[in-house]
Order: C-alpha cells, then sequence, then structure tokens
C-alpha cells in the first residue's frame, strides 16, 4: 500500500480534490490488492493439496484394519 500511495496517479487523485476515503478505497485499494490476491491464490492452491493429502492418508489408515484385523485402533 505505501508503494502505490506514492504512485503519479494517487497524487493527481489528490490534487484533483477527491477526499482521502475516495483516494484510497477507489484508487489505492484496489491496485494494491492485486499481489495479496496472487500470494492468496497460490496459497489456498497448496492449502487443497494439504487437505487431499491428510485424508487419503486417514482413508488408508482406516483401510489397514479393515484388511487385517489384527490391527486395530483404540
Amino acid at each position: 500500500m505505501p508503494e502505490v500511495m506514492n504512485s503519479d496517479y494517487i497524487r493527481t487523485a489528490k490534487a484533483k480534490g477527491l477526499s482521502q476515503f475516495l483516494v484510497v478505497y477507489k484508487h489505492a485499494l484496489k491496485n494494491s490488492l492485486i499481489p495479496v490476491l496472487t500470494v492468496v491464490g497460490l496459497q489456498t492452491g497448496i492449502l487443497i493439496i494439504a487437505f487431499i493429502f491428510v485424508v487419503i492418508n486417514l482413508l488408508v489408515d482406516l483401510l489397514y484394519s479393515a484388511i487385517d484385523p489384527r490391527i486395530q485402533y483404540k
């Protein structure tokens, strides 16, 4: 956000007399959210893969007891 607030188009919006609220929420916030969305998207993919991995390991552990009755979970 600090990098975006020092941009030319932010200075231009301020020079036009727009309020600080409009400058931040209409101009700065939209452009500063782009890298955040990129990181969130990448992290969501890693999270989904980890969740699938955990579920598959749980199913395999449960199948152990179904296949071999000597294996019991207490």
